[in-house]
């Protein structure tokens, strides 16, 4: 029995030895959330650092260093659902969840790519397929990351570049305000606060809504947020689409439920040695089955 650092270690280190992946990539993703933190004043860890400072610091589990890890936080976080009929009428406009998708496995060292966590291109592709979208329709993505590792799985499981792609993919910017994919905008759980993946919901309204303030993504319609647990056991992802409060109502017909991103109180949190843990052109889109309103 591994903890969540030695699975996530696991994972790069195999991730190195296929596709010649190197730690100053992963600092690539430490550093862009960080960069995202310092322009959150709700953020733990706001102080940016760069590639040298994530080299400099020690290994936890190699080839994972400090930086590479999340953080161990109090704090909580309020996800209100609705209707989007209902979310109509408050006083925030609504973000509608136009897809949503889930996987599970109960296999691990057995089977001999479980450090890849296939299971979470199965949750994407059920996702995208409810939403009758791709990742060329996404503007920003939350995506979760208890190690900066896990980034570099989402990026290849959601499509936006190809098997063993991600490390040169998150070069250069790529994923920070101001590239092509922003990534983890309000600092992620490397840097904002580990919430258990929560406030990347909470993050992913506010961007749709154009409340993101210094960090806000110009013109923000689409955001895919994820999340994984139980060491790697499940998986989840989730299509935030921006909506229009009349226009949401008609276009749900009734159906399903709506999901709000409400306020969240955080109390601190530190670094731990014990961190925790390709599509084609898309479908035409469908309606969505529900709507996201956050502290209204």
């Amino acid at each position: 029995m591994m903890g969540a650092a030695a699975n996530s270690a696991v994972a790069a280190s195999r991730h190195m030895a296929l596709y010649g992946t190197t730690s100053e990539q992963l600092a690539e993703v430490a550093v862009a959330c960080r960069k995202h933190a310092s322009m959150n004043p709700d953020a733990v860890m706001r102080e940016p650092i760069t590639v040298a400072d994530h080299q400099a610091s020690r290994f936890i589990v190699e080839p994972l260093r400090l930086l590479d890890c999340c953080l161990i936080s109090d704090g909580g976080v309020c996800v209100i659902v609705t209707s989007a009929e209902r979310a109509k009428d408050a006083k925030q406009p609504p973000v509608l969840i136009s897809g949503m998708g889930q996987a599970y496995t109960t296999r691990t060292l057995e089977r001999e790519d479980w450090w890849y966590v296939p299971h979470q291109k199965e949750a994407l592709d059920r996702a995208y397929a409810m939403a009758g979208m791709g990742p060329q329709d996404v503007d920003v993505a939350q995506l979760y990351d208890n190690f900066t590792i896990s980034v570099l799985l989402w990026l290849e499981h959601a499509g936006f570049c190809k098997p063993g792609e991600s490390g040169p993919f998150v070069e250069n910017g790529r994923i920070q305000l101001g590239g092509e994919l922003p990534v983890n905008t309000a600092g992620g759980n490397l840097s904002e606060s580990y919430m258990e993946g929560w406030l990347h919901i909470v993050e992913g309204v506010r961007q749709l809504r154009g409340q993101g303030g210094a960090r806000q993504v110009q013109g923000a319609e689409t955001c895919l947020v994820t999340g994984r647990g139980m060491t790697l056991n499940c998986s989840n992802a989730m299509l935030l689409t921006k909506g229009r409060s009349e226009r949401a109502c008609e276009r749900t017909d009734g159906q399903s439920s709506a999901a709000n991103a409400a306020d969240e109180r955080q109390r601190g949190g530190r670094v731990s040695e014990r961190a925790s843990e390709p599509m084609g052109r898309a479908a035409p889109r469908t309606r969505p089955t529900s709507a996201s309103e956050e502290g209204g």
